[in-house]
């Protein structure tokens, strides 16, 4: 009797060890039990050509646009339209008269103005996000003077500074932080409502100013921002003497 309990017992064992070695063979991938994923999808297709980050390296197209007088004695402002790709898309609230400078990252720097044609702030504008950014412009700077000129690259940023008391000088300030970088010793500014100021960026780095002082001569000044160099050159000029061409 207890031999035939132990040939039972030992073939129960053998059973339960088979049945283990079948359950180990199999590959633990078979059975998922983490918790579904709701709603991703993965697009495994492969990118249309053209649509995909087409617009990555595109550098925008603009033009002033809508040209409106909106007063007397008024300079005309206009809209700034930008072309990017095959969409035309207009600067939300934001006049002008002086053309934006575009860096080859695509965004536009410029000038913005007030319905009557006066300077007021600076702005940077990306088409890509419609991100629009406006900042004042510095208090030496009179906005019925539209010679106000941003480098190529957007880094600088040139005119002819005169405050209300007559003082005027040639000023190059970073962009955007406005920071002054250079500037002209001050003069008395020439009494008039016209502006004789004109202002020249030769590349990234060199630029030409020229304005009038009150004793009519001109102020001449060549300079650069790379080495901060500028020469300054003061020359009487007559009456009929006209400024070098814009």
């Amino acid at each position: 009797m207890a031999i035939k309990k132990l040939a039972t017992l030992s073939f129960a064992v053998a059973v339960l060890a088979c049945a283990k070695e079948q359950t180990s063979s199999q590959p633990a991938s078979t059975v998922d039990t983490s918790p579904p994923q709701v709603g991703v999808v993965v697009d495994t297709s492969a990118p249309e050509a053209g649509v995909v980050n087409s617009l990555a390296g595109t550098k925008p197209s603009v033009q002033l646009v809508d040209a409106e007088t909106h007063g007397i004695e008024t300079e005309p402002v206009e809209k700034i339209e930008v072309k990017l790709g095959s969409t035309f898309d207009t600067i939300p609230k934001l006049l002008t008269s002086l053309m934006p400078v575009v860096t080859n990252d695509g965004i536009l720097h410029g000038i913005a103005m007030t319905d009557g044609g006066e300077a007021s702030d600076g702005f940077d504008y990306d088409p890509r996000t419609k991100e629009l950014t406006r900042f004042p412009l510095p208090a030496d700077l009179n906005g019925s003077f539209h010679e106000i000129e941003i480098n190529a690259d957007a880094r600088f940023v040139a005119y002819i500074a005169h405050t209300a008391v007559g003082g005027t000088w040639a000023v190059i300030r970073s962009w955007p932080s406005l920071k002054e970088v250079m500037r002209s010793s001050t003069s008395e500014g020439y009494p008039s409502d016209v502006s004789y100021d004109q202002v020249k960026w030769l590349d990234p780095n060199r630029f030409q100013i020229a304005y009038r002082i009150r004793s009519g001569a001109i102020v001449s000044i060549e300079g650069d921002v790379a080495t901060k160099a500028m020469k300054v050159d003061t020359a009487a000029a007559s009456a009929s003497q006209q400024m070098p061409p814009r």
